[in-house]
């Protein structure tokens, strides 16, 4: 039992050094990048961040949405929930819209 209450504990330790490590991974700070596009963008991603609001990103690919989804989170009150990227250009729009709203398609 003792064992196994140690074992946890590291465990515990390993996930906290995880997590400080990516939050400072995905920061504002750590993006790459002058112009003032980018700028205006990361300003209005950290207006939005500690909302709580839902937030859509779109771009082409490449374009950085999950670094700045990955960076509105950490800014958040949720950061030190789960955060899970979803790639929704992999999924048909009738079975991405079941599964993120929860609905049945009837035909």
């Amino acid at each position: 039992m003792v064992e196994r209450a140690a074992e946890k504990g590291r465990r515990r330790r390993r996930v906290i050094e995880r997590e400080r490590r990516v939050g400072q991974q995905y920061r504002f700070e750590s993006m790459i990048g002058e112009s003032a596009e980018l700028k205006r963008v990361q300003q209005l991603a950290r207006q939005v961040a500690p909302t709580g609001s839902t937030v859509r990103l779109e771009g082409p690919t490449g374009s950085g949405k999950e670094l700045f989804a990955q960076a509105i989170h950490q800014a958040s009150e949720r950061k030190l929930k789960a955060f899970v990227a979803v790639n929704c250009s992999a999924f048909p729009r009738y079975l991405l819209e079941s599964e993120l709203f929860d609905y049945k398609m009837v035909v």
